[in-house]
C-alpha cells in the first residue's frame, strides 16, 4: 500500500443513510454519516484509496453500495450479520457502536464475511431477481383483472371487469416480460460467423467439412 497506513472503515448501513467509523493505528473515531443514495455513495467512495478497507453487513442495498466502493477502496468485506453479533454483542446497540465494531473486527482480521459473487455472476443474479419481480407483478395484475367477487358482493376488483382495463394491464405485463428477454439476450453467446466458400468448391457446390480431432 505504498507505505500508507491501513485504514479500516466500518459502515452501519440503513435505508437512507450509513454511519461511518474509522479504525486506524488502534484508535476508533466516528466520521459522521452519508446518504445511501447513488450520489451520496459515490461522493463517499471518492474519498477512499488503495489503503482503505471497508466493512458493512449484508442488507437489502448492500451489493449496490459494494459495487461503488470496490471501485475505489483496496478491499470491501461484507459481514455476516448473525455471526458478527455472536462475536461482538454490545450491551448498548447504536449506529455508532455497530459501525465501530465492524471497523475493529476488520482491523483485527476477525470479521466473518459472506461469499461474494464475481461481476458476471452478480449480473446474472440481478437479472434473476428482476425477472422474479416482473413475474410477481404480472401475477398481481392478472389476479386483479380476473378476481371473482367474494360471497356475491363486489370486491375491490370490480372495476377491473372492463375488457379495456384488463387488456391494458396484460400489455404492461407483456412489456415487462419482453424487457426481461431483451436483457437476457445480451448474455447469450453469439453464433460463430459462417465462412464463405469461394473458388472451385463454391462453383461445384462442394460442401467443405471441417476435420475433427
Amino acid at each position: 500500500m505504498d507505505g500508507t497506513q491501513r485504514r479500516c472503515i466500518g459502515l452501519d448501513v440503513h435505508r437512507d443513510f450509513a454511519q461511518v467509523a474509522i479504525c486506524q493505528g488502534g484508535q476508533v473515531v466516528q466520521a459522521g454519516t452519508f446518504a445511501t443514495t447513488p450520489e451520496g455513495v459515490r461522493e463517499f467512495a471518492a474519498g477512499l484509496g488503495p489503503a482503505d478497507e471497508v466493512a458493512l453487513e449484508a442488507t437489502g442495498n448492500t451489493w449496490a453500495i459494494v459495487t461503488v466502493l470496490a471501485s475505489r477502496a483496496g478491499r470491501v468485506v461484507v459481514a455476516n450479520p448473525g455471526k458478527t453479533r455472536a462475536i461482538a454483542e454490545a450491551k448498548v446497540k447504536t449506529d455508532k457502536v455497530d459501525a465501530a465494531i465492524l471497523a475493529q473486527l476488520l482491523a483485527a482480521d476477525y470479521l466473518p464475511a459472506v461469499w461474494q459473487p464475481d461481476a458476471a455472476l452478480g449480473a446474472l443474479r440481478r437479472q434473476v431477481l428482476r425477472r422474479a419481480h416482473i413475474v410477481r407483478q404480472r401475477t398481481r395484475l392478472e389476479l386483479r383483472a380476473g378476481l371473482p367477487a367474494a360471497r356475491g358482493r363486489k370486491g375491490t376488483a370490480a372495476r377491473y371487469s372492463l375488457k379495456a382495463v384488463r387488456a391494458a394491464e396484460r400489455d404492461l405485463a407483456a412489456q415487462g416480460e419482453a424487457a426481461y428477454r431483451t436483457m437476457v439476450a445480451a448474455w447469450q453467446p453469439a453464433r460463430p460467423a459462417r465462412k464463405k466458400v469461394t473458388g472451385a468448391a463454391a462453383s461445384k457446390g462442394t460442401r467443405l467439412i471441417k476435420p475433427t480431432g
